[in-house]
């Protein structure tokens, strides 16, 4: 099984670009919600194309760290991420959500063109 592993910038991208919700069209699901006066992290990773053989949309093309990389990671709140990668997960095809990646990042993740390695 490969490894799942992100660098500190692919995960400050994603908290940045996906403008505190779930990834999801229209979802009101926050990725950080406050329990009790403390910040818990309210949303999980979700692979576009899966990390591992066998897995939804997984794609042989691309590399482990091509799967680990930002361009392949969504933030998804638990519900949606594994109505994603359920029973129905064919209604879920990568050009789907790459759309929704596009349209939550917009034209911010320009400002994030360069970006790695950060500790």
């Amino acid at each position: 099984m490969a490894p799942r592993k992100y660098d500190n910038a692919t995960l400050a991208g994603l908290m940045t670009l996906c403008r505190g919700y779930c990834y999801w069209p229209g979802c009101t699901s926050r990725v950080i919600t406050v329990v009790n006066g403390v910040p818990k992290l309210n949303a999980e990773i979700a692979h576009i194309r899966a990390i591992n053989p066998g897995g939804k949309r997984f794609d042989s093309k691309w590399s482990v760290s091509e799967r680990n990389s930002f361009k392949n990671l969504l933030l998804l709140c638990v519900p949606h991420h594994t109505t994603i990668d359920g029973a129905s997960s064919a209604d879920y095809p990568v050009e789907l959500l790459e759309e929704w990646k596009a349209s939550r990042e917009g034209e911010s993740v320009e400002a994030l063109d360069g970006l790695t390695g950060l500790t």
